[in-house]
């Protein structure tokens, strides 16, 4: 199980997670 840090997120000041293991 792993996670995928794919960009930093301007609007929310963090960055953008995907789970690959839920989709």
């Amino acid at each position: 199980h792993y996670v995928v840090i794919c960009g930093y997120d301007m609007d929310t000041d963090e960055f953008e997670i995907r789970d690959p293991a839920s989709s």
